[in-house]
């Protein structure tokens, strides 16, 4: 029996009881809407109406089986992706990919789409005790206090900071991330005064006269 989408296999139900329930009448209607060599015969109008009657339902039972199969195995792939990065957080896409044997794309849409995860950047810092919050706020009304009082001059103050540069001319501002090992990255210091700024490479071996600028 040919397969024919449930909207179709619908209407040719309709069709049967609108024709007193002829399934030659039937025929002959839906050859004036499907033509000749497209429309179904009255045997397949037949087993289509025999099959409403038996289940009440007009679905094709092979499509409905392999729909559920493949719904059932979307399923089970999202909680395998979900069970992974949750044990491994770290993990990147391109190794989980592997792992799982799930295309990258597939995979990244269900982080995104299904699991609502989003990726992230490490971040290397400093870890703050008890104490820290107190202390900082010390050293910042003793700056506050010695602006004031003329003992630390504005215009003699040097802002630093530091930024990644592969051998593409890319940026990276982040202190550290994961990133490929194999990629070379150049480590640029620059620093910056109200009068003037001093560029270049920090080592043992100028850092003590760039302390006498």
């Amino acid at each position: 029996m040919a397969s024919y989408p449930t909207e179709v296999r619908v209407e040719l139900i309709k069709y049967y009881y609108r024709n007193g329930e002829s399934f030659a009448a039937t025929a002959r209607h839906v050859r004036t809407l499907f033509g000749r060599n497209n429309a179904p015969t009255e045997n397949t109008i037949k087993r289509i109406v025999v099959k409403f009657e038996a289940t009440a339902s007009a679905a094709n039972e092979r499509s409905t089986v392999r729909e559920r199969q493949n719904t059932i195995r979307v399923l089970e792939t999202i909680e395998r992706v979900r069970e992974h990065f949750t044990a491994q957080p770290s993990t990147s896409t391109s190794r989980a990919s592997q792992e799982l044997e799930i295309p990258r794309t597939t995979l990244r849409r269900i982080l995104k789409q299904d699991l609502k995860m989003k990726p992230y950047k490490i971040q290397i810092n400093q870890p703050l005790r008890p104490f820290d919050m107190e202390r900082r706020f010390d050293l910042a009304n003793e700056i506050i206090e010695r602006i004031e009082n003329g003992s630390i001059s504005l215009e003699r103050v040097w802002w630093l900071d530091e930024s990644h540069f592969d051998v593409s001319g890319y940026v990276n501002k982040q202190n550290w991330r994961i990133e490929n090992g194999s990629i070379s990255l150049e480590r640029v210091w620059w620093l910056d005064e109200s009068h003037f700024d001093v560029s270049g490479y920090v080592n043992k071996q100028n850092w003590r006269q760039i302390i006498r600028i």
